[in-house]
């Protein structure tokens, strides 16, 4: 008959070994006898994050806790469960509390996740530098270090903290695929592509590689090889549809005027907007189209095409032959730079909303200028994309304009309130209740000078005059150093020249609005 520990450490080798549901089997027979084993409690919580089960990580730590409350390392799982379920302030608590029982570098690196993850950058650093300083040869806390110098734009030194963990882990993947998201952010794509190719030649399900890889080739112009590896574009390198769609289903392009398909949103409203342009392509070879659209999007869609049956993402899935995301249309139908279809304006606002702006702006004389600085602040890359109204400055001097600012929102209006008293911005963007209004109000403006939102692809989709400021490393859709677009007709980019330098874009578009 086995000893307690003999089981035990059968356990920890069925763990080492991957086979995590024959160790949690004997890690439970041997709490069934040991009630207080708190070091298998903590095996367990082991076993449930590698289940990603984040309430059973919780809810075993706090049996553990009640059981010995100064057995640190169960004061981390609790961190780590409620980092997992999003409560960020309790995760903190939990692993400061680890922390002041015991000085772990795990822990000061588990506490750079959470910072990580509430965006307090420089903290987190300081963290993962304390974490090196205690144990110096963990590769871990070299990659995590170069994750968050990246986020922060730092991207020279995180090439450095990612070669060091590929020095000391050269078989592992994420240091190369880590690697290769910086050297995109520095626009260095060539060499990126090289360090994804290592990436997958390890672990081809390596997080996001195939989609970032082909985000480089498109925004290199690639787009034969980009569109193809864009396919793989979720998590896992796995194709967009997810649990709702069946892949066996997904369209090809074929010709089938007896049957049903339905093209499906699965990104953003900026994303739908642009690829619904398909929707007219589609139709000349299937019977009946049905769109699932986002409902913000839908009143603007039907009005645009009044054929079109349209449903919602939280719509029971009417019965289909054929399924294909929006954003691979373009693969099915072959789209190259010179053939990309409807770039001219192939929206139109409705003209009640289109009267109704018009008599709310009047008539002042000035050309009408509108705003949109910043983006959806929960997108990872919102702090890149988006822009201080204060660097905008120089252009909201100049007097032969009116301005009007589209955006939302107490952060849009605190920062308008900052403005100099010489600079008028009216504020329009509690006003606007869904996209037909915004589009009735693009109808009326001039111009639009806009970050790269959903906005813009609604301008440049209704064919109105639209600026767009963009970042060093652009979206894929925006290519390369040209100031106009295949997509939009009527856009003009203003880029930055320099990883995170906004002003040397707006004293361009500036110089540009001059004479406009």
């Amino acid at each position: 008959m086995e000893t307690a520990q003999e089981k035990f450490d059968k356990a920890v080798a069925l763990h080492q070994a991957g086979k995590i549901g024959d160790a949690a089997a004997l890690y439970r027979d041997i709490l069934i006898a040991d009630p207080n084993n708190v070091m298998v409690i903590h095996l367990l919580c082991l076993v449930a994050m590698q289940f990603d089960n984040a309430q059973m990580v919780l809810d075993l730590s706090e049996q553990g806790l009640r059981v010995e409350p100064r057995f640190a390392v169960l004061h981390q799982d609790k961190a780590t469960a409620l980092r997992r379920m999003g409560l960020k302030e309790k995760a903190m608590e939990a692993i400061d509390t680890a922390l002041r029982l015991e000085k772990s570098a795990d822990f000061y690196d588990t506490r750079s996740s959470i910072l990580r993850d509430m965006r307090r950058y420089p903290e987190a650093v300081t963290c993962l530098e304390t974490a090196i300083r205690i144990e110096t040869g963990n590769p871990k806390y070299y990659n995590n270090l170069g994750i968050v110098l990246g986020r922060m734009g730092r991207n020279e030194e995180a090439i450095c903290y990612f070669d060091a963990f590929i020095t000391m882990r050269p078989n592992a993947s994420e240091g190369y695929n880590n690697k290769a998201n910086v050297l995109k952010a520095l626009a260095r794509y060539k060499e990126a592509i090289v360090f994804y190719d290592k990436a997958l030649a390890i672990d081809p399900n390596i997080f996001m590689g195939k989609a970032n890889k082909a985000i480089s080739h498109l925004v290199l112009g690639e787009w034969e090889a980009g569109w193809e590896n864009f396919e793989d574009r979720k998590p896992g390198n796995k194709p967009p549809e997810g649990n709702r769609f069946d892949a066996g289903k997904r369209w090809q392009g074929q010709t089938d005027k007896a049957a049903t398909i339905i093209i499906y949103n699965e990104q953003g409203l900026g994303d739908s907007i642009q690829f619904v342009r398909y929707i007219a392509q589609v139709q000349e070879r299937v019977g009946r189209v049905i769109l699932q659209i986002q409902p913000a999007l839908k009143k603007l869609v039907n009005l645009n095409w009044p054929g079109l049956e349209t449903i919602s993402p939280e719509d029971e899935l009417p019965a289909h032959n054929y399924q294909c995301p929006l954003m691979s249309l373009p693969y099915v139908f072959k789209t190259r730079i010179d053939n990309v279809p409807v770039a001219a304006g192939y929206m139109k606002a409705p003209d009640a909303s289109i009267a109704e702006w018009k008599e709310k702006l009047g008539n002042t004389g000035k050309k009408k200028i509108g705003l949109v600085w910043a983006g959806n602040p929960d997108h990872l890359n919102d702090h890149i994309r988006s822009i201080s109204l204060k660097l905008l400055e120089p252009i909201l001097s100049l007097d032969q304009f009116d301005f009007y600012s589209l955006q939302k929102g107490d952060a849009a209006a605190a920062q308008l309130a900052e403005l100099p008293k010489t600079i008028t911005v009216q504020s329009l963007g509690n006003q606007l209740n869904d996209f037909t209004d915004t589009a009735g109000l693009l109808m009326n403006l001039d111009l639009l000078i806009c970050v790269d939102t959903s906005v813009l692809h609604l301008a440049g989709a209704l064919g109105v005059p639209a600026w767009g400021l963009f970042q060093y490393d652009p979206d894929w859709r925006w290519l390369l150093e040209r100031s106009d677009t295949p997509w939009y007709d009527s856009m003009r980019l203003f880029r930055q020249k320099s990883y995170g330098n906004w002003p040397n874009a707006v004293k361009e578009l500036r110089a540009a609005l001059k004479s406009f």
